[in-house]
């Protein structure tokens, strides 16, 4: 078993706290997606989520009219995603498998998930196949110089007594390499970058498709509330804060 599956086969419940917490960043970055393609796109339509983890956007797409579908590496989320949304139908997918048929989506998302990914430009290529001419596609991804990163660093620095074995070196290392904890699953070297609005931005973009809006979200509670983040989504001083100080970039891209 990949090292990338059992981490988060343990992670499993975790999430799955997540998800019934309304309060949670998770629950709150979901809303907030959902808050974005309300102007966007209008159902009948599948989507599909991948990593969908325990399954609570596609649950959330659901309520909205859509025929939403997932995909997991882990066994685990995908029962409970499946038993949140008993209509849907979710499948295993991995970096070398992405299931379902090409053209069939109206909507494909990934949060956080290209992070996992080694072989970034193939895995893009294979999930924008899954498009229908004219769909959407909402990526996510860590900025590495967020404000959220630059003082988890420090206060990892700082920490009182200094835990200076390899966990704390590596926890460091992987927060300024990627904006994540979690880092080490892909050889970074050869793993093309995306820790960034402007990184992402190109990376998606080199491939065909046009950046139709983004938002994102900070990872500090007094930021993260929906109707806040809504209204910096109006001005130019806010769209730069979310490209520059957030630590989740999220783009929506269109296919011709």
């Amino acid at each position: 078993m990949g090292k990338a599956k059992i981490f988060w086969k343990l992670k499993a419940d975790l999430w799955e706290g997540f998800a019934n917490d309304r309060q949670s960043y998770w629950s709150k970055r979901s809303c907030l997606v959902i808050s974005q393609l309300n102007q966007l796109i209008k159902p009948p339509g599948n989507t599909l989520d991948l990593g969908c983890g325990p399954g609570f956007l596609c649950s959330l797409l659901a309520d909205r009219g859509f025929s939403p579908y997932g995909v997991d590496i882990s066994d685990e989320m995908l029962s409970l995603a499946k038993r949140r949304n008993p209509e849907a139908d979710f499948a295993y997918g991995d970096e070398d498998h992405v299931p379902f048929a090409e053209h069939e989506f109206a909507l494909v998302t990934a949060f956080s998930l290209l992070d996992y990914i080694e072989n970034r430009r193939s895995y893009l290529e294979n999930i924008v196949s899954r498009l229908k001419p004219g769909g959407f596609l909402v990526l996510s991804t860590s900025n590495n110089s967020s404000l959220f990163v630059v003082l988890a660093i420090i206060s990892r620095i700082l920490r009182w007594p200094l835990h200076r074995d390899q966990e704390w070196r590596d926890s460091i290392i992987n927060l300024a390499r990627t904006g994540i904890w979690s880092a080490g699953m892909v050889n970074i070297e050869k793993a093309e970058s995306i820790c960034g609005a402007d990184a992402l931005d190109r990376f998606v973009l080199s491939c065909g498709l046009a950046r139709v809006t983004f938002t994102g979200m900070f990872n500090f509670s007094f930021l993260d509330r929906i109707s806040f983040l809504n209204f910096l989504q109006d001005y130019s001083v806010g769209r730069w804060l979310f490209r520059r100080l957030a630590w989740d970039y999220i783009g929506f891209y269109r296919k011709p």
